[in-house]
């Protein structure tokens, strides 16, 4: 294996810049995936397009009337995929708090722009080790405690599909512990909400929590504000792009990752992407002739709802019908912490997690490709259990269809913000991650669909279903029923 190629791939990828569904920069990348995989060796290459709509923003404004009786401009940013004004929209704020229903229930939004804030639940070290599977952690530095902002999760969010139904005119979310005091948070970007565009017809903006405790006072006293967001949305496409290695066997193993990326897109995801061909390329190299057919997809839509995924098993129940596994690998990242205001790498490699079904041999596997590449820490978690009903990673899909996944991910705290920069990359782990899941591809090509599909550790099964199920009822208690995150 072949850092230098790896770091190639990574650096050619970022070159084309914010890889986003349907514009320029995300089609240029998958033209350049499809040439890497005909380079590499693989067959039966096919680039397939996926119909959505590109939505670029142009400019973006908020302005709040001050206690002077200007207007003043606030530093802000765009909500993904709401609707454009095309004109300055002129409205009273209103605060919702945090979204909590007690705060919310008896506000009248309808004619207002919307102010709540957004605080991200903490990851718990100590809590994932008792869901855990297994736990490769040598030094405790991830399992013992508190970790950080787990920053996909958003508990307020339902707020927004209250003010549309209310009739309010505009939203804005307080990032009130997003790390590093980030504004530009690329979310949510469609993710299990199904066309990531209808569903968001209310402008919407982001601002850092320096930001918004000043915003805060203003909308506690429904203070004047104008809002402008511009831009554009015209029909475009993105990709998914496939080759395969052939096996005896029509049967089939899926190694994937995701190629978008809301920004410059390191670690999220051209780390995962150089993984995905390295692996494609050793096989190749080695001549490997596999039992299964090694089918090798690059993902589109990822930040459009993972609409590339869920195309791919609507379009191809042929191919699901026969696949025994499938392995999705993303973030290979350095964690990086807030100090002095803003974020800084640590120094040591983000806590991963490999989200596999609940059956001891799969385990046993996971745990062996790990220990041998000293990929620690890991958290080997069961796909379904203590963070939903699948895997939160581009892969998650597949599990719902019955597919038994390894879904290999890291999350740290600067994955949707402006921070996703090639240091955070972690290579020195970008070919040991290669060499485990190559190795994981190997073993797995000895097994059956039925092996792997059948199911121990029911206690954990129940521990972790309950623990998701109580995390749930809190949360709607809180917030009422029917909480989007």
């Amino acid at each position: 294996m072949n850092i230098e190629l790896m770091t190639n791939w990574i650096d050619e990828l970022m070159k084309f810049g914010y890889r986003r569904p349907g514009q320029k920069a995300g089609n240029d990348a998958e033209n350049y995936i499809e040439n890497e995989f005909q380079k590499i060796g693989l067959r039966n290459i096919k680039q397939e397009r996926i119909p959505i709509k590109n939505w670029i923003e142009s400019s973006w404004s908020i302005k709040v009337k001050s206690d002077a009786n200007k207007f003043e401009t606030l530093p802000s940013h765009y909500i993904p995929y709401t609707a454009f004004t095309n004109e300055t929209i002129t409205a009273p704020l209103i605060y919702a708090g945090q979204g909590e229903k007690q705060q919310i229930k008896d506000l009248n939004f309808k004619g207002k722009i919307v102010v709540v804030e957004f605080s991200f639940p903490i990851l718990d070290g100590k809590d994932f080790k008792k869901l855990a599977l297994s736990v490769i952690d040598s030094n405790n530095r991830a399992s013992e405690g508190p970790l950080h902002e787990a920053t996909w999760i958003r508990p307020a969010w339902h707020v927004y599909h209250k003010a549309v139904r209310a009739g309010a005119v505009g939203f804005i979310g307080i990032l009130t512990n997003q790390p590093g005091d980030l504004d530009s948070y690329y979310a949510p970007y469609g993710f299990k909400e199904g066309d990531a565009i209808l569903k968001k017809p209310l402008p919407g903006f982001w601002v850092g929590r320096k930001v918004g405790k000043h915003l805060k006072k203003m909308a506690i006293k429904e203070h004047q504000a104008q809002i402008n967001l511009e831009g554009t949305s015209e029909d475009s496409f993105t990709s998914n792009i496939s080759g395969i290695i052939p096996g005896k066997s029509n049967e089939v193993i899926i190694i994937a990752s995701h190629h978008d990326s809301p920004f410059e897109g390191a670690t999220e995801d051209a780390s995962g992407m150089s993984v995905v061909l390295q692996i494609a390329k050793s096989l190749i190299d080695d001549n490997t002739k596999p039992e299964k057919t090694l089918l090798f997809l690059a993902t589109g839509g990822h930040f459009y709802g993972s609409i590339g995924t869920r195309t791919f098993i609507k379009e191809h129940p042929e191919i699901l019908e026969k696949t025994i596994a499938e392995i999705h690998i993303e973030h290979i990242a350095n964690e990086a912490i807030e100090k002095n205001g803003k974020l800084e790498l640590t120094g040591f490699p983000e806590l991963a997690a490999l989200f596999v079904p609940y059956n001891k041999k799969c385990v046993a596997i996971a745990n062996e490709i790990l220990k041998e590449n000293d990929l620690d820490p890991t958290f080997i978690l069961p796909a379904e259990g203590p963070l939903g009903k699948f895997p939160p990673t581009d892969g998650g899909d597949f599990y719902i269809e019955g597919i038994p996944v390894f879904n290999y991910i890291s999350n740290p705290v600067y994955l949707l913000v402006n921070y996703d920069k090639r240091e955070n990359i972690c290579f020195e782990r970008l070919i040991p991650v290669a060499k485990a899941f190559k190795s994981l591809v190997l073993k797995l090509d000895q097994f059956s669909k039925d092996d792997l599909l059948t199911e121990d550790y029911f206690f954990k099964k129940f521990v972790g279903k309950f623990a998701a199920w109580n995390s749930k009822r809190k949360i709607e208690k809180k917030y009422g029923p029917g909480v989007e995150m």
